[in-house]
């Protein structure tokens, strides 16, 4: 459709379009034609996902990132800024758990699981060899437990900090295991030996005091 009204699009808003319709196809002509409107005969994904309202995908990109390395101040200064643009804490939790179960299909042949195409797929597999499986299920535990609990909860702001809070745990224990790890391996040091032979030292001659008390 686009092909043939004249507009270009690049693979990731098009595939923007596509998740957020989620299987409809009139709901993707509409937000299709509402992009087009809004934003002319060039799809860009930054412009489609301002207009359509949906957080992008950098978005979680990046808070895995702060989580893998154990920055939790990060993630809540990330998590703050998506809060000012309007998107619920909720849209947000969902989303990042979502993003964590697409991170574990990349990690192996369950890739073609995710629904997304072209260089959206590779960033995926990317970031996907930055995190260990245990980090991944342990978080999307985490963030599944949370989204049970969000609706009922009288402050989900504190309620999501707090699962990004133990998420980064995760990712700064792995990275001090690694740490301790590498400063536990015992690395022998060559001897070092002299290049030239050793030189005895000549005997000198005993005075008569010391013969007369030996």
């Amino acid at each position: 459709i686009a092909d043939k009204e004249g507009v270009t699009a690049d693979d990731e808003a098009l595939n923007l379009i596509a998740h957020k319709a989620d299987g409809g196809m009139r709901d993707a002509l509409s937000m299709f034609d509402k992009a087009v409107s809004f934003c002319g005969s060039n799809l860009s994904y930054k412009d489609v996902a301002a207009t359509l309202n949906v957080l992008d995908y950098d978005t979680y990109f990046s808070v895995t990132e702060m989580l893998l390395g154990g920055r939790y101040v990060d993630a809540l200064m990330l998590f703050d800024e998506v809060l000012s643009k309007g998107f619920s804490p909720q849209v947000f939790l969902s989303g990042l758990n979502a993003h964590m179960r697409d991170l574990l299909m990349a990690k192996g042949p369950a890739i073609g699981l995710i629904e997304f195409t072209g260089t959206l797929v590779e960033r995926y597999r990317k970031q996907a060899t930055t995190a260990d499986e245990g980090f991944l299920f342990n978080a999307i535990a985490l963030l599944t437990e949370a989204d049970g609990k969000i609706r009922q909860s009288s402050n989900q702001r504190l309620l999501v900090e707090l699962g990004l809070m133990k998420i980064s745990s995760l990712g700064q224990k792995k990275n001090d295991e690694v740490a301790s790890l590498s400063l536990s391996v015992d690395v022998a040091l060559p001897q070092l030996q002299s290049s030239h032979p050793a030189q005895s030292t000549p005997t000198q001659p005993k005075s008569p005091h010391m013969q007369a008390a030996e």
